[in-house]
């Protein structure tokens, strides 16, 4: 049975205004983890940057067997734990499965965890080690936005198992992370973006960010007003 978990409603926790207010543009107007490809019945599917659990609920609202929520913020991951709880309430087998980790190869991104004096002590994880420790064979689709932490998802080390076995990705990607940012997004765009994009498996909620991610001189700058400095990237390989 599907709830309306993913509501305006919903508990936010701690989260400040702004970022609320962010947030339920996201969601609820932008819809950008909707805007070229949903979450389908059956999927399993992996939150990156949990937060409070919009995007969980919204794919266990659509109908998703499974749902990887994770999120370094311990207090953050609780109330997503609480807004998913509806699925799991008698569950034969719990759809959800809630992961106190940040998804990251350097512990330095520690410092561009969101909130992350308050976030506690977190298990830092490489992806394939996620992979692995879950025993996961295949992601249907998969959202990222972790501040930054994109950089150590999306590597020419990981590139073949995501290839092979993920579906459709959703990622917001950030410019301003850290002094690395233009070599970052550099190397995601050379190392993995550029076969998806070849294929025409890639699309940007905008078309000028299509063009300006191609341009060594906008990646460079500090100006954001054309390539801004956090944006979406979708790609697929769903069939």
């Amino acid at each position: 049975m599907n709830h309306n978990s993913l509501n305006i409603n919903m508990d936010m926790g701690s989260l400040d205004i702004d970022h609320i207010s962010n947030m339920r543009r996201e969601f609820f107007y932008n819809k950008d983890y909707e805007w070229w490809d949903q979450v389908q019945a059956g999927d399993v599917v992996v939150d990156v940057g949990t937060c409070v659990g919009m995007f969980s609920c919204l794919a266990l609202d659509s109908g998703a067997s499974k749902v990887y929520m994770i999120e370094p913020n311990r207090e953050l991951l609780e109330t997503a734990i609480k807004n998913t709880n509806p699925y799991v309430i008698n569950a034969k087998e719990s759809p959800v499965v809630p992961c106190h980790a940040a998804i990251m190869n350097n512990t330095h991104m520690i410092q561009h965890v969101y909130n992350s004096d308050k976030a506690g002590e977190f298990k830092p994880l490489k992806f394939k080690e996620f992979i692995e420790h879950y025993d996961i064979k295949k992601i249907d689709y998969l959202k990222v936005d972790c501040e930054g932490g994109e950089y150590d998802i999306f590597t020419k080390e990981n590139f073949d198992w995501i290839y092979e076995n993920v579906g459709h990705i959703a990622v917001e990607v950030h410019r301003r992370h850290s002094t690395s940012g233009p070599s970052d997004i550099t190397k995601f765009r050379d190392e993995f973006l550029k076969q998806y994009q070849v294929e025409g498996k890639v699309k940007y909620q905008h078309e000028f960010i299509g063009e300006a991610i191609w341009n060594d001189e906008y990646i460079q700058s500090e100006d954001f007003s054309v390539l801004p400095a956090e944006f979406m990237v979708y790609f697929t390989n769903r069939k």
